[in-house]
């Protein structure tokens, strides 16, 4: 019997300097076939990926895709004018490729989230493998719901690396209270990474926990064990009073993204810094 693994995707990045440094961003939630995506915003960050030289990290839930014929979440009012045809999944992942062209390059990965996983589900389409296979393959890899990205920094005859763990929900629901932050109780207990990235419920947080341990060669090593959530770009909330958020009462989140900035050091770790791009939706979505 086959049993899938677990991927570990993995990154190697040429630095010729100490000083030099190596940006990932780390971005969930895009939802881009919903009326309500901020697409302005979502193509706004990814220039400036492409602008910094950066590497990108596509979580779950790109797809909103809640319209196929055996969805029951699905709705009319949430459906944009240009995927009303009989061939749905089709204009979703063709209107995606071509939004994505021109960032190809930059994206190393690829997950799925819940929305991606429903599809499969209900209709047998993977919606990733459409998407990556429409840009060429180019090196985009496909992850999973969790699943190991491995950043490794080549300086010299120096091999350091810096391991992130995702899983698109992380435990938990919406989490209206703590916004998920209480996972990071759970989740450190079985996870042995230098960061761990979550999604799906589109709060935005960072939150550095300190860490002691010994080194292989007999040394004590203090370092940051980041967590961090994306809050992705669907402006449900803020758009639509009748909205899914709006009955629910969910609240307002922010809009964006996370970079993480890669660092060398001298005794030759890997040091990791971790910032929210994220803005406040201003009810107005520019499409």
């Amino acid at each position: 019997m086959h049993i899938p693994s677990v991927p570990i995707t993995k990154l190697p990045f040429s630095v010729f300097s100490l000083h030099q440094t190596v940006t990932i961003y780390l971005i969930s939630d895009v939802h881009f076939d919903s009326i309500y995506c901020d697409r302005a915003l979502l193509a706004k960050h990814l220039d400036m990926a492409q602008a910094d030289g950066a590497c990108v990290l596509l979580g779950g839930d790109f797809f909103d895709a809640m319209q196929g014929r055996f969805d029951p979440r699905r709705s009319m009012d949430g459906l944009r004018a240009e995927f009303r045809t009989p061939k749905y999944f089709d204009a979703v992942t063709d209107a995606a490729a071509e939004f994505l062209e021109p960032y190809k390059d930059i994206i190393a990965l690829m997950a799925p989230g819940n929305h991606e996983l429903s599809v499969l589900k209900n209709n047998n389409i993977d919606m990733l493998d459409r998407v990556i296979g429409k840009l060429g393959g180019c090196g985009i890899a496909k992850g999973a719901w969790r699943g190991w990205v491995i950043a490794q920094l080549n300086y010299r005859s120096t091999r350091s690396r810096l391991t992130l763990y995702y899983s698109h929900s992380g435990g938990g629901g919406h989490a209206p209270v703590t916004k998920g932050v209480i996972e990071i109780n759970r989740q450190s207990v079985f996870i042995d990474a230098d960061v761990v990235w979550n999604a799906h419920n589109h709060q935005a947080w960072q939150v550095p926990v300190a860490r002691e341990r010994v080194s292989h060669n007999g040394k004590l090593v203090r370092n940051l064990m980041w967590f961090v959530r994306t809050p992705g770009y669907k402006a449900e909330w803020d758009i639509d009073g009748n909205s899914y958020a709006s009955v629910k009462g969910y609240g307002p989140t922010l809009l964006g993204c996370a970079t993480l900035v890669l660092t060398l050091t001298k005794r030759g770790l890997v040091e990791a810094t971790c910032s929210m791009l994220t803005e406040v939706s201003n009810g107005k979505l520019q499409r």
